[in-house]
């Protein structure tokens, strides 16, 4: 971790960093450091339909096991820790909670790093956005998402891999290949209102 990003993270660090902020409307990002009363907790999460946790942090336990489907990725939040080789499940584990009407709070120890490249990975596979509008969006949500300088160099490979994929889907497809190319040309014209619409939701 380099000097600059460490007191840049710790700069933005404040106020927002208590609070779960929306992305869209069945993914939550946010930080250990709300769950001080675990009743007052588990009544807001329950409130807010969160069924899902995805724990991206070493240090940090699954504080309600019994009330919530858990997932962990256990690393710390260091340039050594790779995240990619998770986000194809991490993907799987916010779609189950998708799926089952529910909702995904994905957290960190601070909802800056780990967390937020997690799920600025997710919206890179599941809207097919590029890492740089990902990572835009996810900003505009909860402004101090802050990926360190190794995770982000691994959303700009993941993005690659992605990419590569898709691809190949095409090339593979015949008629189903056009379709997705003809719908993937209707997203980027609708691009703009289904981002505003996604807040609403």
């Amino acid at each position: 971790m380099t000097n600059d990003w460490h007191a840049a993270s710790l700069k933005i660090a404040c106020g927002e960093a208590h609070f779960n902020l929306h992305i869209v409307n069945y993914v939550e990002v946010g930080s250990r450091s709300v769950w001080g009363n675990s009743i007052l907790v588990i009544n807001a999460f329950s409130f807010f339909r969160i069924t899902h946790i995805l724990n991206v942090t070493l240090e940090v336990d699954n504080f309600f096991p019994d009330d919530f489907i858990y997932k962990n990725i256990r690393l710390y939040d260091i340039e050594s820790s790779d995240l990619l080789p998770h986000w194809n499940n991490t993907w799987k584990f916010i779609n189950e909670a998708r799926k089952s009407s529910g909702k995904c709070l994905v957290h960190c120890k601070m909802g800056i790093s780990r967390s937020g490249a997690t799920v600025v990975a997710y919206l890179m596979k599941e809207m097919q956005w590029q890492k740089s509008e990902s990572l835009e969006f996810v900003k505009e949500c909860r402004s101090i998402v802050h990926p360190n300088p190794s995770f982000l160099r691994q959303l700009d490979e993941y993005g690659g891999i992605l990419s590569a994929r898709l691809v190949c889907q095409l090339r593979s497809g015949g008629i189903s290949a056009a379709l997705t190319v003809m719908r993937s040309k209707i997203f980027e014209v609708l691009k703009g209102f289904f981002k505003r619409a996604m807040r609403i939701l």
